[in-house]
């Protein structure tokens, strides 16, 4: 159980540096492309968050759950731990329209993961059980 804890932190980090470096080159193109702590602070948040979902992906491993009360319990904490980090650094404001961006943005990225999850493992399982026949 700790090596695979382990192992998802390392991925979320590694998805953490992805993300990273697609803000590091959007920030090339903008005008503040030598904002150096800019790009550190990104680089921690991205870091945060991925090693937060990589952790936040045991979730999914408690048998005694239904899949639902996993997906309800793993929003919840996730939208949670995100807005935390990006309140706590100050990248996102408290007024309420970025607040209500971010949480819109949050929910149809979320979604989209989610949708194309269960896609994908229906497809699994539909080829599964053609090659059962």
């Amino acid at each position: 159980m700790g090596t695979k804890i382990l192992f998802r932190s390392m991925m979320g980090f590694a998805h953490g540096g992805i993300f990273t470096l697609i803000y590091m080159t959007i920030l090339n193109f903008s005008i503040d492309s030598d904002n150096l702590s800019r790009i550190w602070l990104a680089t921690v948040v991205f870091m945060l968050i991925g090693l937060y979902f990589g952790f936040a992906s045991s979730i999914y491993e408690n048998e005694n759950w239904s899949l639902l009360k996993k997906t309800i319990v793993h929003f919840s904490v996730s939208l949670v731990v995100f807005h935390i980090i990006m309140l706590g650094t100050g990248l996102q404001s408290l007024e309420v329209w970025p607040i209500l961006l971010n949480l819109t943005l949050f929910v149809l990225i979320y979604a989209g993961f989610w949708i194309g999850h269960v896609l994908y493992y229906k497809k699994m399982i539909k080829d599964m059980n053609n090659s059962i026949k």
